[in-house]
């Protein structure tokens, strides 16, 4: 059975005033819940995402109308993945890519866009190139993740597909 002993209230309110007392001003969101067991296989980066999604539909009452932004000390949730800042290096070295991009600036292809960081996209997935077995490595990274566990190929084409794309992809991964 758990008591509340006096160094716990000692503790909390310690926490309780360095808590409002680095708000300076602004409002600060703490949010806490048992993670359901389910989720326990669930990556660190969409845990730590969920957390935030929560944080904001929890409080969103307090958030229609006004402007907010968002920070986190999440490392995951501000990285990206090295096989997706290869694409985009890849990508500025590809001649048919470059082509491509004046065509999507002229507004010429409509299911092609130019990202804000001018990387040619594909219906927001990002378009690879078939250079240092870039595309193996993307499958090979799907497959051998830890947080994989072995999908069947379909699964496996339709999440790598919510990141990346290539022609031959499905059969790539099949």
């Amino acid at each position: 059975m758990f008591e509340w002993i006096e160094n716990f209230e000692k503790s909390f309110q310690l926490l309780k005033d360095r808590l409002t007392a680095a708000q300076a001003g602004k409002v600060i969101v703490y949010v806490s819940r048992q993670l359901k067991v389910h989720k326990n296989n669930y990556p660190t980066h969409n845990l730590e995402l969920a957390a935030v999604v929560f944080a904001l539909m929890l409080w969103m009452h307090y958030l229609y109308g006004v402007h907010m932004d968002v920070f986190t000390n999440h490392k995951s949730l501000h990285s990206e993945s090295s096989l997706v800042v290869e694409v985009k290096k890849g990508q500025q070295l590809d001649l048919v890519l470059m082509e491509l991009k004046d065509i999507v600036l002229l507004k010429m292809m409509e299911s092609f866009a130019l990202g804000y960081d001018g990387i040619v996209r594909f219906q927001d997935t990002l378009c690879v190139l078939d250079v240092d077995n870039l595309r193996t490595r993307i499958v090979e990274e799907a497959h051998g993740s830890r947080y994989s566990i072995h999908p069947s190929s379909t699964k496996m084409y339709h999440d790598v597909k919510k990141i990346y794309r290539w022609d031959g992809m499905k059969k790539d991964i099949g």
